[in-house]
């Protein structure tokens, strides 16, 4: 069968419609790993790492650009660093929990999930700061 994918389909202010799709692609390369980790093609790491990075720099942005749509912005971030992306998004995203946590105490999840997200911007950063070192 023949794909083929009109450009005008994509707006490319729609960071979005391109994270869904870094995180699709994404699940299934996971999924498709043999739970034996001795048959796993060490290779396809690389391809996954990269994949994820981008939609976390892809969500990144989304977020972003919402906020510049609101307060009627047309500058969209540029560049690849995952920390100064996030270091804009994080707060906002806090501010936000508090917000729904005001009258409901239990922010755990809130907070785990922040973490997470911590360790994975700390992990790229390290290893790929310039979003170069996995393609």
């Amino acid at each position: 069968m023949n794909y083929t994918i009109d450009k005008n389909f994509f707006d490319k202010f729609d960071w979005g419609c391109y994270m869904e799709g870094y995180k699709e692609a994404a699940i299934l390369l996971l999924n498709s790993l043999p739970e034996d980790q001795n048959k796993i093609n060490r290779n396809i790491i690389f391809p996954v790492l990269f994949i994820i990075r981008h939609f976390l720099e892809l969500s990144f942005k989304e977020i972003l650009s919402h906020e510049e749509f609101i307060n009627n912005s047309v500058e969209l971030e540029k560049g690849h660093n995952l920390n100064q992306l996030w270091n804009k998004v994080k707060p906002k995203i806090l501010q936000i929990i508090d917000k729904k946590t005001q009258y409901n105490k239990n922010i755990y999840p809130y907070t785990s999930k922040i973490k997470k997200v911590d360790k994975l911007v700390n992990f790229f950063e390290r290893y790929d700061t310039g979003s170069f070192s996995f393609r």
